[in-house]
């Protein structure tokens, strides 16, 4: 049976890149396997960090989830994206909605995820969604219409779909037919 997701009736009427800004989220575990690495190493191959905000929300309660989370801070701090990048952990689930409601695009960069349920909460909030090949639920994008799918550790491609939502109005268009999916 294919997974489903709950429609947000508040999705319906979002706005989005509301600040001017593309309002970039990625949900997951601070786990090595879920690659948030490349989703950094693909934000510092952008030209300009002036028009986009990455959120990041995850696990980080095992000592290896908080050694990862590190090493994703060092990361940024690194590459100069402190501007660009927040990193938040251990939100409660309720408030969930409300941090999907108020980002354009979600982003999964795992190299390997059986059926990712962030994808179809995004979906189901009218995010317009970049997954990898290796996810499951990458099956219910639409490409081109509802968000792209990028071949897994590749950093380049993933920055380049950035882009095309960065250098174009088709956010929006995407979210929503995103959430028609869903619906």
């Amino acid at each position: 049976m294919p997974l489903v997701g709950e429609p947000s009736l508040e999705a319906k009427e979002r706005g989005y890149c509301t600040d001017g800004k593309l309002r970039v989220l990625c949900v997951g575990k601070y786990r090595e396997y879920k690659t948030i690495s490349l989703l950094i190493e693909a934000l510092s191959l952008l030209q300009d960090h002036s028009t986009i905000k990455v959120t990041i929300v995850g696990q980080a309660v095992s000592s290896d989830e908080k050694a990862y989370y590190q090493k994703i801070t060092d990361m940024i701090s690194k590459l100069k994206l402190k501007d660009t990048v927040t990193l938040k952990k251990n939100i409660p689930h309720e408030r969930m909605k409300e941090i999907y409601l108020n980002h354009d695009l979600l982003i999964l960069p795992s190299k390997r995820e059986c059926a990712s349920i962030a994808v179809l909460e995004g979906m189901a909030n009218g995010l317009a969604v970049i997954s990898t090949d290796h996810n499951g639920t990458a099956t219910y994008i639409d490409p081109g219409t509802g968000g792209f799918v990028f071949e897994a550790g590749v950093a380049q491609s993933l920055a380049e779909l950035i882009e095309r939502y960065v250098n174009n109005n088709i956010v929006e268009k995407h979210g929503r037919a995103a959430y028609k999916i869903i619906a």
